[in-house]
């Protein structure tokens, strides 16, 4: 072969190579170029879910933080509910009791008050109590139960221990709910 072909060829062969490396060159420059976009994309949309996320998650804790509250605070009310219930029953029972004891003295203070109010009337009384009455202005009627009856005409006034808790629940019982009012505010 004549020498010039072959130089012609290597030349040939040469200028192929430096193609082909400059076109990996190429390649590789714009598959890093596509690489570091790709990455800065992922970078972008990976943190664009964590907000996201974050966001999610503050929700849901402020929901979870909302729900917290409502369950105590219907909690509380409920075991202060029972508590106010069961103190208006102890005092309410304690009261009757005292008065149940107290009602001797009660009863011998109503038969003077009214006997002081009123000149004439009947008195339905127990026997234990008939003693009481002056017997000269009011007429007595004997009763079994625990308490006291003043009658004059239309006027009907009972004394009992049932009588006076009627009477003071409703008082007790706002004052309470007053107490509690207070106490909350």
């Amino acid at each position: 072969m004549p020498k010039s072909l072959v130089s012609d060829f290597e030349l040939f062969a040469l200028k192929v190579e430096e193609h082909i490396i400059a076109k990996v060159k190429k390649s590789e420059e714009d598959s890093a170029v596509d690489r570091l976009q790709k990455e800065e994309e992922a970078l972008r949309e990976s943190e664009k879910w964590l907000k996201q996320k974050r966001s999610d998650w503050k929700i849901e804790l402020n929901s979870m933080e909302q729900q917290g509250k409502r369950a105590i605070a219907e909690d509380i009310g409920q075991q202060w509910s029972a508590f106010k219930k069961e103190s208006e029953r102890a005092v309410i029972e304690g009261l009757k009791k005292r008065l149940e004891e107290e009602f001797p003295i009660l009863a011998k203070c109503f038969i003077a008050w009214v006997s002081q109010q009123y000149q004439t009337g009947v008195f339905i009384a127990p026997v234990s109590y008939g003693k009481l009455v002056n017997s000269e202005k009011f007429d007595l009627e004997v009763c079994s139960e625990e308490k006291i009856v003043f009658r004059q005409n239309n006027l009907y006034i009972e004394y009992s221990v049932e009588r006076i808790m009627e009477e003071l629940k409703d008082k007790m019982t706002k004052m309470m709910h007053s107490m509690e009012h207070s106490w909350r505010t």
